[in-house]
């Protein structure tokens, strides 16, 4: 993996534990972690937690690295403050640098504690984590904020039961900015972005 990102023309720093983890973040500030579940000493859903809790780390993007596409797994890591989620069974090297990429780029276009993203009648503000809709805030629990912002930065949701209840439930909660969201065929979930715009 470390190989793979370097081809990528990336500058790599490995470590073993959670609290090394924890501690190279404190001290460099890395432009993304790349976080594997299973540490020694602290897990990785302990880690990624404590990095959303420090102010000197709270705003690093973090990738969580799961065994395989398992998506209940997904959903904790992006309600505990993942940017991202990648199954690393099969091993996709260039998938892998593209969400990299990806995420680098949502990172540098916002500044965390300040950007609201507006996509149509949806208002999403980065630093309280709340969406509005035609200026009514909406009453998500922590999974549904966790999808309408992966879908705000251009993520596509793959299909599966446990994703198909949340989306209903958002659709509901959204009214009359239902169609928002939008089904694509044998795919998944996306969020429909034209005119979208940053403030």
């Amino acid at each position: 993996m470390a190989y793979s990102l370097a081809r990528g023309g990336y500058a790599i720093r490995t470590v073993g534990t959670g609290p090394e983890v924890l501690e190279i973040c404190s001290i460099e500030t890395p432009s993304l972690v790349l976080l594997g579940l299973s540490l020694p000493q602290l897990s990785g859903m302990t880690v990624l937690r404590r990095l959303r809790t420090q102010t000197a780390t709270k705003a690093i993007p973090v990738i969580v690295l799961g065994a395989m596409s398992m998506e209940p797994t997904a959903v904790r890591a992006l309600d505990a403050g993942a940017d991202d989620y990648f199954a690393v069974e099969p091993f996709r090297w260039r998938e892998l640098v593209s969400r990299v990429n990806a995420v680098l780029r949502r990172s540098r276009a916002r500044a965390p504690s300040e950007q609201i993203v507006e996509v149509g009648a949806l208002r999403f503000d980065y630093a309280s984590r709340r969406v509005t809709s035609s200026g009514r805030e909406l009453n998500m629990t922590p999974a549904e904020t966790a999808v309408l912002f992966a879908m705000a930065d251009g993520t596509l949701l793959e299909k599966a039961r446990r994703t198909k209840v949340t989306i209903q439930r958002i659709r509901a909660k959204l009214g009359p900015a239902c169609d928002m969201i939008e089904t694509v065929r044998g795919v998944g979930y996306r969020l429909r972005t034209g005119g979208a715009s940053t403030s």
